[in-house]
């Protein structure tokens, strides 16, 4: 158990105070003094002087980790140990998905591009031979954006991260379920299963189904009865039938990230983020531009009725002078005949100006109607109130 009080300095970096803490360590704010920038500590939680072998796993795949060079990944900036327990340097990022979707309900297209940067990032981790473990909404952190477009995901909390025989053998301890229920695929639950990274395939699934429905895929009553269930678990229920906005290329996406064997999930990250962009032009109403409707032609026969010009939905000032044009040429039309007899008949305006002085207006051919611009249809958004409380009573 850690103190209240935080220490003045980890491994050099001032420390500013605390962000939070959990069960596998705390969090705080520092100051790194000779780049002059903040970054975030994380100190881990273990009695690691009685486990020497654990804090070697520790170091070795926190040098993995570093090398991890990604933008939607968290960059881990130094690895080393304070008062005999291991901590990270990592990016300062102070919003999580969570936190987000809490304060703001986000629509069906700002939650494809989160997923996708999510599987972007699964994508470099797992490239480096690393599973993850642990993927959940407070786990996938968002940049500062300047606009909706310019917000992205990065991958956070690599702690109980576990690296394959790639990297010298399988170094997370074996014997130990790791992660957060409700997230774990059903092979997590077998303790000596070496996972790949299907296994982050499902669970960044239960979080894509989450945010889209504010519930669990699975709906368990405790811990207890999730993990007697996990063991043989059926497939996850249609989304569909939870919000019937969802579009079907997304709902199949979801419907297969969640099946129970991992060789019915994709093959692999690279293959889940190209499933995921193939949705990406599917389900997006709310940033759909609306089709200009064609210009009718004009009736021949009706040569005495005056022609209608209907403007495209959002008319702008170009188009408008182009169809004002034909009133102004019409208007000289009629006065240069005038012009050039003027001197011939000069003594004629003379003595009967008053009588003749001439009302040129614009012909009712020109007249133009814009039409009001419609709307794009909005799709409903998911009930705001099940959504508030199924957020607020986990990740508060």
């Amino acid at each position: 158990m850690f103190p209240t009080e935080h220490p003045p300095y980890i491994g050099g970096f001032e420390i500013l105070g605390e962000i939070g803490r959990g069960g596998m360590g705390v969090v705080y704010r520092a100051r790194d003094p000779a780049l002059q920038r903040e970054l975030a500590i994380k100190l881990q939680i273990g009695n690691w002087e009685e486990h020497p072998d654990e804090m070697e796993r520790f170091l070795r795949e926190s040098r993995i980790l570093a090398k991890i060079n990604h933008p939607n990944v968290v960059q881990i900036y130094s690895v080393g140990t304070h008062d005999g327990a291991p901590f990270f340097a990592m990016e300062l990022l102070e919003r999580s998905v969570a936190e987000s979707a809490r304060l703001r309900m986000p629509n069906i297209a700002q939650l494809k591009r989160w997923m996708l940067d999510a599987a972007r990032g699964l994508a470099a981790i797992h490239e480096m031979g690393v599973v993850h473990r642990d993927i959940k909404p407070a786990n996938l952190l968002l940049t500062t954006p300047t606009s909706i477009e310019s917000e992205h995901v990065k991958i956070a909390d690599l702690g109980i991260a576990s690296a394959n025989d790639l990297f010298g053998g399988r170094l997370t301890q074996s014997g130990m379920v790791l992660g957060t229920t409700g997230y774990l695929a059903p092979e997590a639950w077998f303790p000596d299963t070496i996972l790949d990274g299907r296994a982050d395939q499902y669970a960044l699934g239960v979080v894509y189904f989450e945010l889209l429905t504010g519930r669990s895929p699975h709906q368990f009553n405790s811990d207890a009865e999730a993990i007697s269930a996990m063991m043989a678990p059926p497939d996850a229920p249609d989304i569909r039938t939870l919000r019937t906005d969802i579009d079907e290329p997304t709902a199949e996406l979801i419907a297969r990230m969640l099946k129970t064997r991992p060789d019915d999930r994709y093959p692999s990250s690279p293959d889940l983020v190209q499933a995921m962009m193939a949705t990406m032009a599917t389900g997006m109403a709310d940033y759909r531009i609306p089709t200009p409707r064609p210009i009718a032609a004009p009736n021949p026969e009706a040569k005495a009725e005056a022609t209608r010009v209907r403007l495209e939905e959002g008319p702008t000032l170009a188009r408008r002078r182009k169809h004002a044009a034909p009133v102004k040429r019409q208007w000289w039309a009629i006065l240069l005949p005038a012009v050039l007899v003027l001197p011939a008949l000069s003594w004629y305006f003379y003595s009967s100006a008053r009588k003749l002085e001439p009302r040129v207006s614009a012909p009712e051919s020109a007249v133009i109607e814009p039409n009001t611009p419609r709307e794009p249809p909005t799709p409903p958004p998911p009930a705001r109130s099940a959504w508030a409380e199924y957020l607020l009573g986990h990740y508060t």
